[in-house]
């Protein structure tokens, strides 16, 4: 509620919707989030009041350097799955342990293989 404050002061618009960290939630903060905003996500879904959206989260962030190719690997794997709608994460760190160039290339593989969500539409 105080941080929704803090955003009105800024003078924007609501936003639509709350993405925590990972490591920010608990028990209640789905319905938290719903009862205010359109959407929701967590690690493992898209949530709209009415629907879920089967989304696994691809992160890299925190993994061995000597995991990255492997878990790029299974990120592809993952794209190319027919279930549900996984999303790719990167953080900050990822720049520096895969590189731009992967990143990017991931990227261009989940738009070429994946349907797309588009917050505008949830």
């Amino acid at each position: 509620e105080q941080g929704m404050v803090l955003w009105g002061a800024l003078g924007l618009d609501l936003p639509r919707g709350f993405v925590p960290p990972a490591w920010y939630g608990n028990a209640h903060l789905k319905e938290q989030v719903l009862s205010k905003f359109d959407f929701y996500e967590d690690r493992f879904a898209v949530y709209k009041k009415s629907q879920k959206i089967l989304s696994p989260a691809l992160s890299f962030a925190g993994l061995p350097k000597l995991s990255l190719n492997v878990a790029q690997t299974s990120a592809c794997l993952a794209l190319r799955s027919p279930l549900g709608t996984p999303r790719l994460v990167f953080h900050p760190v990822d720049f520096e342990t895969i590189g731009e160039a992967r990143i990017l290339n991931l990227t261009r593989y989940a738009v070429l293989k994946r349907t797309q969500i588009f917050y505008r539409d949830l």
